[in-house]
């Protein structure tokens, strides 16, 4: 009795005796950390003085890596604000990322701070977080904020970096194309749902060819699987190989029409070539075959207005209206659509309306990845400029944020809707992927700039 007594003493002092240690080091990288941010702040200041360039990086997703260097609004930025200072230089970097998230920008933050030693950083990102309303902090789940605190530890930090370069390396070691032997053997005795997982992991780990051999042992043991030619479908539109990822998603379909996300897939890759009929083709063939889908209503309002094909877009919003009235990417583009039509008052009711539906859907992580963005670069001393979208009303991303004086906000919405009822909406976007906005052409990237210029150049007196 008395030994299992000291035995589970023994474990509570050396589990005790671990919390200790993790306190102790976490306080001390704390310490080291905030030395070493004041140091380096301190050197990055000294550096901007000498050289007499004031550094700015702007941090996003496509709308800021827009595509095209020159017409990109990082580029018009610099070039706007180095016209109207004549006494000051201005550098702006364009760190925009196609398809990232906040989550992902928060990762790699340090890095892209200590690499470009900027004065002021400038954020417009959330849209790729979730396909609703990003800049919604009303409902966060209460639940999650002790995994959230833990997640904000410098030692769970740690061995996160730790994690993701080793698996990093992995990937780097695994993903070379001619070492690829490993994954031809035969694995006759491993069932294809099984071999299905482990593509999907190997998917997720960006190893491609791996994945490509697995889910081709898939196909001989079950030729008439789906999801086998869905996934493979991914894989070849990940190399740009056009046709072949065509052919695998109508395979996957032809094999279970009533499947939603080989369709999807097939119309992205019909957008990325411009190929606007047979998208809408796709479209339709979704909205017969999967009757409860919302994305074939939200695809096919968005194709229309992008073509400017009003007469469509306002009869498919009209069944949308009866059959989804709670949608919320439907209801922010009846709201643009009004707006197009100069509908004014329509436009505002509609787009207060897209706002009330906004609030009914449950809070990601945008919000709690955007505070911590925005500790970081102010507890270097940096300057913050937290950008909201084209169109988009700026108070939600104010009570985001928080009344906090050193972060200057740039509002888009005024200025952009003024825009597009005395100009065109193709005049300012490309196309409508958030509903009431879209990706910019080089006149919305430049009133997008000029906006920013204006505030950048205010916080600077």
């Amino acid at each position: 009795m008395r030994s299992a007594t000291n035995l589970r003493q023994r474990i509570l002092l050396a589990g005790f005796g671990c919390i200790i240690a993790l306190v102790v080091i976490e306080i001390i990288m704390r310490m080291f950390g905030g030395v070493i941010a004041l140091t380096q702040n301190l050197q990055n200041r000294a550096a901007t003085r000498e050289q007499g360039v004031y550094r700015i990086l702007c941090l996003g997703e496509s709308t800021t890596f827009a595509g095209s260097v020159q017409h990109s609004y990082p580029a018009v930025l610099e070039q706007v604000l180095n016209e109207r200072r004549s006494d000051m230089r201005f550098s702006v970097v364009n760190a925009g990322v196609m398809g990232t998230t906040s989550e992902l920008i928060l990762d790699g933050l340090e890095e892209n701070l200590d690499k470009y030693h900027p004065d002021m950083v400038i954020t417009m990102i959330g849209i790729n977080d979730d396909r609703h309303d990003v800049y919604n902090p009303a409902r966060e789940s209460e639940s999650a904020w002790p995994m959230r605190l833990i997640g904000r530890l410098k030692v769970v930090q740690l061995i996160r970096h730790i994690g993701r370069h080793g698996s990093e390396k992995l990937s780097d070691d695994t993903d070379d194309t001619s070492g690829y032997d490993f994954w031809n053997y035969e694995v006759s005795n491993v069932e294809p749902d099984r071999l299905i997982e482990m593509a999907h992991r190997q998917m997720d780990a960006m190893n491609f060819t791996a994945a490509g051999n697995l889910l081709n042992q898939a196909r001989t043991a079950q030729p008439d699987h789906p999801e086998i030619y869905e996934m493979l479908g991914s894989i070849a539109a990940y190399y740009a190989r056009h046709e072949e990822s065509v052919e695998l998603f109508n395979k996957a379909i032809a094999l279970d029409p009533s499947i939603e996300e080989p369709y999807t897939k097939l119309i992205e890759r019909y957008y990325y070539v411009r190929d606007y009929p047979m998208a809408e083709q796709t479209i339709q063939a979704l909205k017969a075959n999967v009757p409860q889908s919302e994305q074939a209503y939200e695809l096919l309002a968005q194709l229309y207005f992008q073509q400017q094909k009003y007469a469509k877009l306002k009869d498919i919003l009209a069944e949308a209206e009866e059959r989804l009235p709670n949608n919320y990417l439907l209801a922010k583009l009846r709201a643009s659509f009004a707006l197009v039509q100069g509908d004014h008052q329509a436009s505002q009711r509609l787009f207060e309306l897209a706002e009330r539906l906004g609030r009914n859907y449950q809070m990601n992580d945008t919000a709690e990845n955007y505070r911590a963005i925005s500790r970081q670069i102010l507890r270097r001393g940096i300057k913050h400029v937290a950008v909201q979208y084209p169109m988009r009303r700026l108070k939600p991303l104010k009570d985001m944020l928080g009344a906090d004086a050193r972060v200057t906000f740039v509002d888009n919405e005024r200025s952009f809707k003024q825009a597009v009822q005395n100009g065109s909406y193709g005049q300012y976007f490309v196309d409508t992927f958030a509903g009431d906005f879209g990706h910019l052409t080089p006149a919305g990237n430049r009133q997008l700039a000029e906006n920013i210029a204006d505030k950048v150049l205010d916080s600077l007196y």
